[in-house]
């Protein structure tokens, strides 16, 4: 929550593996690193939100779908949160 207020007039980029802090991210990326003979590349996409629940359950170290429901109840209480917040700082402009 703390990250987030931050970053209402911040730029902030937080790497983490933690889905607690990771689901009150505006934005989530993935950087995929792949090897062929001698050379390495390493990409960075920005996840859709399919691909976010699967990355939050996948940090809370599981792959099923009880741990998705709880990514996605991870992401959905955060942008509650933000909404909040964000009336509130609209209320005391």
């Amino acid at each position: 929550q703390k990250l987030s207020a931050l970053a209402q007039d911040h730029q902030v980029l937080c790497i983490t593996h933690l889905p607690t802090v990771a689901a009150f991210a505006d934005a989530h990326f993935i950087v995929e690193k792949a090897s062929a003979d001698q050379d390495t590349v390493s990409r960075v996409r920005r996840l859709a939100r399919d691909e976010i629940i699967a990355e939050l359950a996948a940090m809370a170290g599981a792959d099923s779908p009880s741990a998705r429901r709880v990514a996605r109840d991870l992401l959905d209480r955060a942008a509650d949160w933000k909404a909040a917040a964000a009336r509130a700082g609209a209320r005391s402009a």
